[in-house]
């Protein structure tokens, strides 16, 4: 009877063990995850905001030459 309970104890440790390595790997993993989708969506939200500046600059290059007659355009 006791080496029965010392190879269930034994084997409830191993058990305890890969439970606390499951646990930590999926924490490293989450973290990995959260990191990643953080920094795409700051590279995101960068990338937007570069093209809202080139087409308002687009935009005011557009109806400054819209504003000039023909001369004015000719030079």
């Amino acid at each position: 009877m006791t080496q029965q309970r010392i190879r269930v104890g034994a084997a409830q440790a191993r058990v305890d063990r890969s439970i606390k390595r499951t646990d930590d790997l999926a924490l490293s993993v989450n973290s990995a995850l959260s990191r990643e989708v953080d920094t795409d969506f700051a590279e995101s939200t960068m990338e937007v905001q570069k093209a809202r500046a080139l087409l308002e600059a687009a935009q005011s290059i557009t109806a400054t030459i819209g504003a000039m007659n023909l001369f004015q355009r000719l030079g």
